[in-house]
Parts: structure tokens; sequence; C-alpha cells
């Protein structure tokens, strides 16, 4: 093979990566611009907007407060439930409840294993639809009503990363708030309303959390990172080719 086959040869190859650099740069400028905008509108939206916590109230009843509180014993418990690592007395709608955790979880989000118990009683109890209420709207600030509560199972695409199942209270104010709870534990996980809607679109394209997992550490991400890696190769290959075709030779004028 002369000189000059060698020469084509190496710019034909030159094309080739070119092309693969312009298409791989092209996906990752796009994923760099969508991050460019959805950060800009998490910076320019109030935080209560992107929680949806323009109604949201924490306020917790004291037990003190309850004058229906009764001793209750816990070895008892424990013999009707021996699988229990951890019991709790908790306020709900100002009733008294003990939670009985099975399994332990590092996050709430996660599959809980937990029996909620009426204080006095020894059976489970379910967070049943006026519960929920009850609880929901505790837990609301606003000045809307109750129309609507509806139970949901796990992993429901509104709350994509929540493994336990929902009750959702719905409030007709402006904003058209709901209140997600947990059924099995009665934890209000959060509200959201309808700027959450658009808000959680754009997390989703922030994190690339297109399957809707609540996580950035997922395979879109793990896509496109091996994507930006491919994109350093193709662009440091094509400088390698640029230099044996000679193009960084520096070129002296004659003075």
């Amino acid at each position: 093979m002369t000189k000059q086959d060698t020469k084509q040869q190496v710019k034909k190859n030159l094309a080739r990566w070119r092309q693969w650099h312009r298409i791989l740069g092209s996906i990752v400028g796009l994923q760099l611009f969508i991050w460019l905008i959805t950060g800009l509108y998490f910076n320019l939206v109030p935080s209560e907007y992107l929680k949806g916590t323009s109604y949201l109230t924490r306020v917790k009843a004291p037990l003190t407060d309850v004058v229906d509180i009764k001793p209750f014993d816990s070895a008892k418990l424990l013999t009707r439930f021996p699988n229990t690592e951890k019991i709790e007395l908790v306020m709900l709608a100002n009733q008294a409840f003990v939670l009985l955790t099975h399994q332990q979880m590092r996050y709430s989000h996660q599959c809980q294993q937990q029996s909620l118990i009426k204080l006095g009683s020894s059976d489970k109890t379910d967070v049943n639809i006026e519960l929920a209420k009850a609880i929901a709207m505790q837990s609301y600030s606003g000045a809307g009503e109750i129309i609507a509560a509806t139970k949901m199972l796990a992993a429901h695409w509104e709350w994509g990363k929540e493994c336990n199942d929902l009750w959702r209270v719905d409030f007709n104010d402006k904003l058209n708030t709901r209140v997600y709870i947990q059924a099995n534990s009665g934890l209000v996980i959060g509200h959201k309303n309808r700027y959450t809607s658009i808000s959680d679109w754009v997390f989703r394209l922030h994190f690339m959390d297109y399957l809707n997992r609540g996580s950035f550490n997922n395979i879109f991400s793990w896509s496109f990172a091996a994507l930006a890696l491919l994109l350093v190769v193709t662009g440091i290959h094509a400088i390698y080719q640029n230099w044996r075709l000679g193009r960084y030779k520096k070129h002296h004028s004659n003075t």
C-alpha cells in the first residue's frame, strides 16, 4: 500500500469517526440542554409549587392532649405478633394507635411490613376511607373540601417510588390538592397539586427518570454516562487521525 493509499484510508476512517462523534455529540448535547432548561425551572419556580406543600401542615398532636390514652401491654402484643422489630405509639387524626413494624426498612417508601392496632385493642386495624379522610384533613391547611378518596395499589404512576398501597384524598381547592397516605401505617407521605403535575415531569427529564422510579440511578443515566465516555473516545481518536494526516504541523512563514 502506497503512502497515498494509506492517507486515503486514514481520511475514510476519520470521516466515519467524525460521523459517530457528531451523533454522540447531538445526543449528549440534547441532554445538556434539557439539564439547562430544567435547572432554570427549578430556580425560578417557588419550592412550594415544586413540592406541592402550599397547603401542607405537619402539626402533630401531643399524646398528652388525648384524654383516652390507655396503657397497653407490649409483651402481650409481642406474643400475638412475635415477628415484630419495633413498637411505636402514634397519633392518627387525634386517635392513638400502636404501630408494629415487622421488618424495619431504611426508607419509608420501601415495602413496609407493618400492622396498625388501635390502642386498647389487640386486633389489626386497616386505614379505611373515613380514617384516611380524617388524616388528610389534619394535614391540610387550605379552604377546600374533600371530594374523593381513592385507594391506590403500590408503585402507582403518581408516586412511582412508593412501594406501599396508598390512599389519595382529593380537595376541591384552586390548586386541586391531593393528599397521599400510606394505607398500612397512616403516614402522610406528601401532597400534590396541578403544579406538581408539571414539576414531576421536569424532575423526570432532569434526572432521566423516565420510568418514574424516583431515582437518578437508572438505566438511562448509565447509558448517558457510557455515551458521554464514547463521545470523548471518538473525539480523541479523531484528533489522533488528524495528527496522522499532519494537520497539526506548524506552518512557518518566511520573513
